[in-house]
């Protein structure tokens, strides 16, 4: 569960709820073309329960 915003044509903020083996909230943003071409990303998450450590993740993907 989550949202997506479309800052402009470089650039996007996400923020969001997961749940699978254990709750999170995640925060993350993309830097590149936002309509057609690369976007770099990355994320960072946290637990909503105690006992677990939080996750910060990259990435690379094209839009088509």
């Amino acid at each position: 569960l989550g949202m997506e915003y479309v800052t402009g044509p470089y650039g996007i903020a996400r923020a969001g709820y997961r749940w699978s083996d254990y709750h999170s909230i995640s925060f993350g943003a993309a830097f590149g073309l936002t309509k057609r071409g690369t976007l770099f990303q990355a994320g960072w998450s946290f637990p909503t329960e105690g006992g677990k450590n939080t996750e910060w993740s990259v990435g690379l993907s094209y839009r088509m």
